[in-house]
């Protein structure tokens, strides 16, 4: 083990939280130390071009594995491992036609090691065994130009064997059962062009049976009523066309009913779910270096933001949401080069 890797393994015993974020895109894989989230650094990274060429939009990992999964170039799902921060490698750049250049999200149900890919505008949702992340297999490809057209996020229900796959063409969300993993069904497809029109990412209150969303054309939040996976319905939203115009991405803290949002055009926002009937925004923060495609990932023991933006800023930023009613910036670390890619995952 590296000396980084023991100064990380021992700053978990004194950080009740996240220690380290793992960016992906631009070609790169690169460790970011966040144990001191208001001065954040590089800690290692890997360069590959086709692993991490590819600008897929959510991508996430197994943080009891160290993996990182991610949707690389040229129609292929990659594997990374950050098992020594200072040192990550690609253990496998698994090619398939099914996997699309377009394909935006992948989301692991650790407990069965599935990993669950869409493929955008190629209408497919694919369930990849990873039981071997250095040897995938892809188990099945169901594919539905009407209910998976231009999907976006997709979020795991490991109790009942349910992913969700949000749709930006259509408005919807999809359910698809996927107790075969070798034979995936569609249950059910519920649109609501009015809340969810250009549906982005989604995340699930399994607990609680609700699914969360957000959508870039509504300038929305939503609250879908998944307790039965045949038959979703709209629960309440929130639009806000000032502080939640082009919502793109969304996380959850549950233990305090807050909602985060990061929303490309004006920044983060903050937002109150303890109210089932109803949902409130408690404060945005805008900041030059939020403009732009990127990805939101939370700590929700330290209550930090994790803010990753492509393009013109090439940043990660971590906000301070204590106090959800008064966000503030804590650090914005950046690299044109090694952080030039729009995605991150917190372990």
């Amino acid at each position: 083990m590296s000396s980084v890797a023991k100064k990380l393994l021992q700053a978990k015993t004194v950080v009740a939280g996240k220690t380290i974020a793992v960016c992906t895109g631009g070609n790169y894989l690169t460790v970011v130390d966040i144990t001191d989230a208001s001065n954040m650094s590089i800690l290692g990274d890997v360069y590959d071009s086709t692993a991490f060429g590819s600008i897929g939009t959510f991508p996430t990992g197994d943080a009891d594995r160290d993996l990182i999964f991610a949707a690389g170039a040229s129609n292929t799902v990659c594997v990374g491992d950050y098992s020594d921060p200072s040192n990550p490698t690609v253990l496998q750049v698994f090619s398939n036609s099914n996997f699309t250049s377009t394909h935006k999200s992948l989301i692991p149900d650790t407990t069965r090691e599935l990993l669950f890919t869409n493929c955008g505008t190629a209408d497919k949702a694919n369930c990849i065994d990873y039981s071997n992340p250095s040897s995938l297999s892809l188990l099945d490809t169901i594919t539905s130009s009407t209910q998976l057209d231009n999907t976006q996020g997709i979020a795991v229900d490991p109790t009942n064997e349910v992913v969700y796959y949000s749709s930006f063409s259509d408005d919807s969300v999809t359910s698809i059962d996927y107790s075969t993993p070798s034979s995936l069904s569609i249950l059910d497809q519920h649109t609501d062009s009015t809340a969810f029109n250009g549906g982005r990412n989604i995340k699930l209150d399994v607990e609680n049976d609700i699914l969360y969303g957000v959508a870039r054309t509504s300038n929305s939040i939503v609250r879908f009523d998944v307790s039965n996976p045949s038959s979703i319905s709209t629960l309440n939203y929130l639009i806000d066309s000032t502080n939640l115009d082009n919502a793109w991405d969304v996380a959850l803290d549950l233990e305090d009913n807050i909602a985060i949002v990061f929303d490309y055009d004006q920044g983060i926002s903050s937002i109150d779910i303890s109210n089932p009937s109803s949902m409130s925004r408690l404060d945005t923060l805008s900041h030059a270096d939020f403009t732009g495609v990127g990805q939101l990932q939370i700590d929700t023991k330290r209550k930090i933001a994790f803010v990753k933006v492509a393009g013109s800023d090439d940043s990660l930023s971590s906000i301070d949401y204590s106090d959800p009613s008064n966000l503030t910036v804590m650090d914005i670390l950046k690299d044109s080069v090694k952080l030039s890619g729009r995605t991150v995952f917190l372990k």
